[in-house]
């Protein structure tokens, strides 16, 4: 809800950051990450205004994020109730934290106490 550098990583310590997903994955990597993980229609037209704005600078704040994923969105998306960027920050979040990967060993855990 305000302007702050890319980051959303959980764990500070972890290498890979929103910057790191915005600015270094490829044009299909970002949309891929936005349909699979946001459920973002609008995927490929967002990841086609990342990958063209990254070209002359850095995408580095959420703001210029923000901005990008709305003027990749028709005005009539832009005006459904929830904020625009809200399924491509849950994406990208995802893909920062990794949180899809620690499901598979959780039900392996789970499945071996119920033993």
């Amino acid at each position: 809800m305000h302007d702050a550098p890319l980051d959303m990583r959980m764990d500070r310590r972890a290498a890979k950051s929103a910057y790191t997903v915005v600015n270094e994955y490829t044009e299909d990597e970002i949309r891929r990450i936005l349909f699979e993980y946001g459920e973002e229609r609008y995927a490929p037209r967002i990841a086609a205004r990342i990958a063209a704005a990254r070209a002359d600078k850095p995408i580095e704040t959420t703001g210029e994020l923000v901005d990008l994923i709305k003027a990749a969105m028709p005005a009539k998306a832009r005006e459904e109730g929830q904020h625009p960027a809200k399924r491509s920050f849950q994406a990208i979040r995802i893909e920062v934290n990794a949180e899809l990967d620690v499901i598979a060993p959780a039900i392996e855990a789970a499945a071996g106490l119920l033993k």
